[in-house]
């Protein structure tokens, strides 16, 4: 079986979710807010959702698109939980938490 025979023949699957995700500050004594805040959104946008080719909505907006690509349910919820720890653990690095939430672009089914 050539290259071309196997990607025919796989099993991925590709799905797009909405996450809708807020930075903010963990302390109103940090001491240069808005730098912290919008230093760790970039680096999520970055760092984490640039491999799902995320679309931002609106661009002052807090909601994105997201291009996942996987085999199986449980892939999809690692992924998805994956995806929440690394956006978490840059966030804490600017002295910030995160807000988010991801579901179907219907709305079906949530994260």
């Amino acid at each position: 079986m050539d290259v071309k025979e196997s990607f025919l023949t796989s099993d991925k699957k590709i799905i797009q979710l909405n996450l809708w995700l807020v930075v903010d500050d963990n302390s109103k004594f940090v001491r240069d807010k808005k730098k912290g805040k919008k230093k760790a959104l970039e680096n999520i946008e970055f760092f984490c959702l640039e491999k799902y080719q995320a679309q931002k909505i609106r661009d002052k907006g807090h909601e994105y698109i997201l291009t996942i690509e996987y085999e199986t349910d449980d892939e999809l919820n690692e992924i998805i939980h994956n995806l929440y720890r690394e956006m978490e653990s840059l966030a804490d690095l600017r002295h910030c938490f995160i807000d988010a939430e991801i579901s179907t672009l219907e709305g079906e089914k949530s994260w």
